[in-house]
């Protein structure tokens, strides 16, 4: 970590389907899919944890109806995206609790979430 940098580790969660249950959607899932949940922590310059962590939800809005596969991978509901903001509202809130976005290093905790 250098002078001016915040390191964040995000944690996403994604609309997603199965095969059987949307083949054509299942089949392009790498352009099909909607963040629907970030999750995040900061880290302090030694890499541990510091202050509380960020969690919101988000309403798709190509796909707004999870699929049944998606809710059991993700353990969110209908009714959780359906009352939460659309994606711009949620980055914004993400920088916010971040300190902005000048300096700041996102890094994804898993290799779906980089993308």
């Amino acid at each position: 970590m250098t002078d001016g940098e915040r390191w964040v580790v995000v944690d996403v969660e994604a609309t997603c389907w199965h095969a059987e249950e949307h083949p054509a959607l299942a089949a392009d899932q790498g352009n099909e899919t909607e963040v629907i949940e970030i999750g995040a922590v900061r880290l302090d310059p030694v890499g541990a944890p510091l202050g509380e962590p960020f969690l919101a939800r988000i309403r798709p809005r190509r796909h707004p109806q999870l699929s049944a596969f998606c809710t059991a991978l993700t353990g969110l509901t209908q009714a959780d995206v359906d009352a939460a903001a659309r994606f711009p509202a949620v980055l914004a809130a993400l920088f916010d609790w971040a300190g902005g976005d000048e300096g700041l290093v996102l890094a994804a905790w898993g290799g779906f979430d980089d993308r």
